[in-house]
């Protein structure tokens, strides 16, 4: 990465001749001289700031939606989530994501020497970047096409899966939530609740699980108390009512119709890197991105697509690094101007710890 130093005044305190007027009085021109900065990657304030910012969500992580489904097909094995001592599996918290601390330079964070790479930190990029990729399918900053639907839709009659989860996740999501030992994780997962079960003949786990609640052989013996009151009658309810999904959610990827979401999972998928490398794409960038979306969509679901593609935006240097390469042909001596969206990055970070937001955004497009 090349940035330009400012062209100090002489000995005399004479500003430097610009261009221009060194053209006029005939003296040529000094080439420009670039000269090297370091490269400084994100910190983990940063990078969590900005993947909040990014999705739109909450500085309260309890705040978060709760997790979606598919970042169990992309997640850890529970052998790779055990512990140091393999006593315990580690679930972590919606956001913000714990990153390895940076060695620091002079006991400050940010400064390129005290950012040393290994092959910990960068599988924890990974990880997060794979994690939250995750969340762009909850996240109504993603979508991005007239094809989602922004109507209201009408109330359930009943109570949906929307409704069973926060019971299910509270009750028995430590041992079948998916970092549980519990073999099925029925507490986050909804299709896990129509496989057939293993322990009730002819009866789905939904099912099951709500027959063992009521004769008291689930939670098993040690465990603390399950379900209970209101929150076993709607369980009841909802299996009874053959266990419906959640419903759509007007601006979510949920909302867009299946034959639009290859061309809307494309635009949101563009849009997204555009914000998330805080500047728009080029040419060969984006024929990348498209190539990569492409090959995503028919390797999978379109719910996979999202995840590998965002994933894959999310670990792009691009992302990861604060790159100024600036505007030479603008440069006034040794001075190269930046670009508007490296300005604009530039002032976000000094100010908030994040990413530009939508008015600095405009500002820089203007």
């Amino acid at each position: 990465m090349l940035v330009a130093a400012c062209s100090p005044a002489d000995e005399a305190g004479t500003a430097p001749i610009q261009p221009d007027a060194a053209q006029d009085a005939g003296v040529p021109e000094a080439p420009v001289t670039l000269h090297e900065a370091p490269l400084l990657a994100s910190t983990p304030t940063e990078l969590n700031n900005t993947y909040r910012d990014l999705l739109g969500f909450s500085a309260e992580g309890s705040q978060w939606p709760p997790t979606p489904e598919i970042a169990k097909t992309f997640a850890p094995t529970d052998n790779e989530t055990l512990g140091v001592f393999g006593t315990a599996t580690l679930k972590p918290d919606p956001w913000p994501w714990v990153f390895p601390a940076e060695a620091g330079e002079d006991g400050f964070e940010g400064l390129a020497g005290g950012q040393q790479p290994s092959a910990f930190s960068v599988e924890t990029l990974q990880k997060a970047a794979t994690h939250y990729a995750a969340y762009a399918l909850v996240s109504e900053r993603f979508v991005e096409c007239d094809a989602v639907t922004q109507e209201p839709l009408p109330e359930p009659e009943g109570p949906t899966w929307a409704d069973a989860r926060p019971v299910l996740e509270a009750s028995c999501g430590g041992c079948h939530g998916g970092a549980g030992s519990g073999g099925s994780d029925f507490a986050s997962v909804y299709a896990d609740n129509l496989a057939p079960s293993s322990f009730c003949d002819g009866e789905t786990v939904g099912a099951c699980v709500i027959s063992r609640i009521q004769d008291g052989s689930m939670p098993p013996n040690g465990k603390t108390a399950g379900v209970s009151g209101a929150d076993l009658a709607l369980l009841e309810t909802w299996v009874a009512a053959g266990m419906p999904d959640a419903p759509p959610t007007p601006g979510l990827w949920s909302g867009v119709p299946e034959d639009a979401k290859a061309s809307c999972g494309w635009t949101s998928v563009e849009r997204f890197a555009e914000r998330a490398w805080r500047r728009p794409l080029d040419v060969d960038e984006r024929e990348r991105l498209q190539t990569l979306w492409a090959n995503n969509w028919a390797e999978g679901s379109p719910e996979e697509a999202v995840v590998l593609t965002v994933s894959a935006v999310l670990q792009s240097p691009s992302f990861l690094f604060r790159v100024e390469r600036g505007e030479p042909e603008r440069a006034q001596g040794d001075a190269v101007p930046l670009t508007d969206h490296e300005m604009a990055t530039r002032l976000s970070y000094f100010l908030w710890d994040s990413m530009p937001d939508d008015l600095l955004f405009a500002a820089a497009a203007a």
